[in-house]
């Protein structure tokens, strides 16, 4: 860990920041409308601010899967599921952003997770609170959809590519028939072992392998 101090370009001269200078970001106030339950989109998700409005009961809202996540969070990403590939950069991992979600409604709101989405702590809002949320990208590697073969009771799936594994990292997300858990390990030109063991045997399996994300609360107040 480092302490890093930001510069600025004044009149096209770099000095250090002053006393007096603001810093200007590029949070949005996005709202979210819907009657009843919700959807959080990866860009509502992404705006910095939501303001919430409409339920006339207590209610749930669901996040964006993870996978439309980076997609938001990488300009000009380009993801072909017919293809069952991505182009583009992937989001390192460990990156974070904040997001502060209003609840102006007098109902409380629980909080559900999309698609490799996962909620640690304190997801739910209170009635007519404020929640600030931290959100980190556990894994930001583009998905990848494979056909692979796995053994029943063994966490070790095969029969990819050099150029396939070589677009995979550990700590993706798998999911497909009788395949569960994450990436722990990656043999180049063979396969990955997965943190669950596979619970049937199969050749050419279609494999999905994710990005992850994980949010937690930090805290809540009354408005």
């Amino acid at each position: 860990m480092a302490i890093l101090k930001p510069v600025v370009f004044d009149g096209g001269m770099q000095r250090q920041i002053l006393s007096g200078d603001v810093v200007g970001g590029t949070e949005i106030l996005s709202s979210l409308t819907t009657a009843g339950s919700g959807t959080l989109t990866a860009a509502l998700l992404t705006s910095g601010i939501i303001n919430r409005t409409g339920p006339g009961a207590g209610y749930t809202d669901t996040t964006d899967t993870a996978q439309n996540i980076i997609n938001a969070l990488v300009a000009g990403y380009n993801y072909n599921a017919n293809a069952g590939l991505s182009t583009g950069v992937a989001v390192q991992s460990g990156t974070t952003f904040r997001l502060r979600y209003i609840n102006t409604v007098a109902f409380a709101m629980t909080l559900a997770a999309g698609s490799g989405v996962t909620i640690t702590a304190n997801g739910n809002v209170n009635v007519s609170s404020v929640k600030d949320y931290l959100l980190t990208v556990v894994n930001g590697t583009p998905t990848q959809i494979y056909a692979v073969n796995q053994i029943n009771a063994s966490a070790i799936i095969t029969g990819m590519t050099q150029a396939q594994t070589a677009a995979l990292s550990v700590g993706m997300v798998v999911t497909g028939t009788s395949l569960s858990g994450s990436i722990i390990s990656i043999q180049q030109g063979v396969g990955v072992t997965l943190s669950a063991n596979a619970s049937a045997t199969l050749n050419l399996n279609t494999a999905t392998f994710s990005p992850a994300v994980s949010i937690v609360g930090l805290g809540q107040m009354l408005l």
